[in-house]
């Protein structure tokens, strides 16, 4: 299985409070582009949401990306256990074309969003839209197993994004309520989290996570031709696929591969994971 990680959920941010740092423009919580850094007079930059469905933890790199981007976040919260990544990445492509209608329109993922990131760089490929850069950042090929194997381990993801030290032991034992409890409990004593809301926030997190990883362990895309540039950590499980990328983005004209784990890109390595992407960008 491939780790997979991001913090924030709903409408509230990692720690469970009113997430108001960005700013919603199209579509529901099913789909929905925000905004994290938009001046509105730069070129635009995607981001698309990993398993938790939220881009509250892309800020950082959005902060550093912003002297050259406006960049937007693509978000999905649903929890629907039929929802399927190409169905959102249509929205996902149509809420693009409504915002930001004119000119090449990069698109980046994190994790299981880079499939998201891939698959609506192909619907508005086949929309007739271009898109001048899919980022693919330490994300398993499609067909590579992503799902957390149960309930206890999606928890030991979520303890993480959440700041939660010692993380949750994916071995634990327990029905899923009690499982949830017990995390619930810690996010409150860590004061991470308000006893009111905890439980009802980790067991949307749960289903959230598990809608998206699901979707994305069913996603079976046919080739994308683009541009495309892949970005590996030596820690993670990604890089042991990196050859099967070939097949799914033929179009990648390079892979660079950082000595940092899978957890660790988006956080203290926001430097360095900038560094790599203002390479990658076209202008």
């Amino acid at each position: 299985m491939q780790p997979v990680a991001t913090p924030g959920v709903g409408r509230r941010d990692e720690r469970g409070r009113r997430d108001d740092g960005e700013r919603a423009r199209h579509g529901g919580d099913a789909a929905r582009l925000v905004e994290i850094a938009v001046s509105g007079s730069r070129p635009a930059l995607f981001w698309a949401h990993g398993i938790s469905g939220s881009t509250s933890h892309y800020r950082p790199l959005a902060r550093l990306l912003a002297a050259r981007r406006d960049v937007y976040g693509l978000e999905n919260r649903t929890a629907a256990p039929s929802y399927r990544l190409a169905e959102s990445a249509r929205r996902f492509a149509a809420a693009i074309n409504e915002c930001r209608p004119d000119g090449p329109c990069e698109i980046l993922g994190y994790s299981i969003g880079g499939l998201v990131a891939l698959e609506t760089a192909r619907q508005l490929t086949m929309a007739g839209r271009e898109v001048a850069l899919v980022g693919i950042l330490d994300t398993a090929p499609p067909t590579v197993p992503v799902a957390p194997e149960n309930t206890a381990v999606t928890l030991a993801l979520i303890s993480r994004g959440l700041g939660l030290e010692p993380q949750f032991d994916p071995g634990t034992v327990g029905t899923d309520s009690e499982l949830i409890a017990m995390l619930s409990a810690r996010a409150v004593e860590a004061r991470i989290l308000p006893a009111a809301l905890a439980f009802d926030y980790v067991s949307a997190l749960v289903r959230t996570y598990t809608s998206n990883a699901r979707a994305a362990e069913h996603y079976r895309p046919s080739a994308y031709h683009g541009r495309a540039a892949v970005l590996l950590t030596r820690g993670g499980d990604a890089i042991r696929h990196r050859d099967l990328w070939r097949a799914f983005a033929p179009g990648i004209s390079r892979t660079d591969v950082l000595d940092l784990d899978h957890f660790s890109l988006i956080g203290d390595a926001a430097p360095t994971v900038h560094a790599v992407i203002d390479a990658w960008l076209t202008r």
